[in-house]
């Protein structure tokens, strides 16, 4: 038989015990899910966004042996010392690797952090732009309220819009009288509307042609979140109100608002109805009264 020379190189080594485990993970906000335990490596917490600073979370990893080493994310950290984790919006991966002594064993264990946004946040659209003419005011995803005036040589127009969360987005077309399109501008948010059209749209591309008459169009644009998703309780509105200018005129001129009335200084005088006369005219003072008749004839009878 031929005979291999005692070499440690030549060994095959095994650890038993918990040389490359951990005795607890703890984070400064949420819980994990499931609870932990040394024989578990993958765990989950589901997080919001306005719960966390800063979008810090601290993370703090407890070994079972003095000597084993621990690193989050690559980075060597110390034992039962808490570290920052930077997060971001929707998923973050947190992988803690230990390593025994003698870094024979490493095991790795996996904290999904998930952070969700506000509802009204998911909700939002983080692009708006119509195909003609200028948005007023400019786009911001805390604006609700647009309008647009194009030419009258624009028969259809398209929006290319986009979500926060990359939902799909329904582009509406309100069909109703130019005098109910302006009530609905103006007034309060209505929760139904029967006269519409909607189109939905993936995030970050133009929505198919929509029809533009002559005078005030009014359109609307919501994120369409999946079923159970972020926002799925709530909806955020967007409104562009696009008047398409008549053949050789421009939309309806508004009277402006009158000037802020100074608190200080008196009210002005009441308004009537009727014209006042013009122009005054002063006081005339009271005619005498008319001579009693001559009992004498004139004198070119005489």
């Amino acid at each position: 038989l031929d005979y291999i020379a005692f070499s440690p190189d030549n060994c095959v080594y095994f650890e038993v015990g918990d040389f490359a485990s951990l005795r607890d993970i703890s984070i400064s906000f949420g819980s994990l899910e499931p609870a932990f335990a040394s024989e578990l490596f993958e765990y989950f917490v589901m997080l919001s966004a306005d719960a966390v600073p800063d979008m810090v979370l601290r993370v703090t990893a407890s070994a079972v042996h003095d000597g084993a080493h621990i690193a989050l994310g690559g980075t060597p950290i110390k034992s039962a010392f808490p570290v920052p984790v930077l997060l971001r919006i929707g998923e973050n991966k947190i992988l803690i690797e230990v390593t025994s002594a003698n870094r024979l064993t490493t095991r790795t264990y996996v904290v999904t952090a998930y952070v969700l946004m506000e509802q009204i946040v998911g909700t939002s659209l983080s692009m708006l732009a119509p195909s003609s003419g200028e948005m007023q005011p400019e786009f911001e995803s805390e604006e609700y309220k647009y309008s647009v005036v194009v030419p009258f040589e624009i028969e259809e127009m398209q929006f290319r819009v986009a979500s926060v969360l990359d939902d799909p987005v329904a582009v509406c077309l309100v069909t109703a009288l130019e005098e109910e399109l302006r009530a609905l501008w103006v007034g309060p948010p209505r929760q139904v509307r029967s006269q519409m059209e909607c189109y939905v749209t993936p995030s970050g591309h133009e929505s198919e042609p929509l029809p533009v008459n002559v005078g005030f169009n009014l359109f609307e644009f919501k994120a369409v979140p999946e079923a159970g998703g972020v926002g799925s309780q709530s909806e955020v509105l967007y409104e562009i109100l696009v008047f398409r200018s008549r053949d050789g005129g421009g939309p309806i001129a508004v009277e402006p608002s009158p000037p802020p009335i100074d608190q200080d200084s008196p009210p002005p005088p009441p308004s009537f109805p009727f014209p006042q006369p013009f122009p005054f005219l002063p006081p005339s003072t009271p005619s005498p009264p008319p001579s009693p008749p001559s009992p004498f004839p004139p004198d070119d009878m005489l």
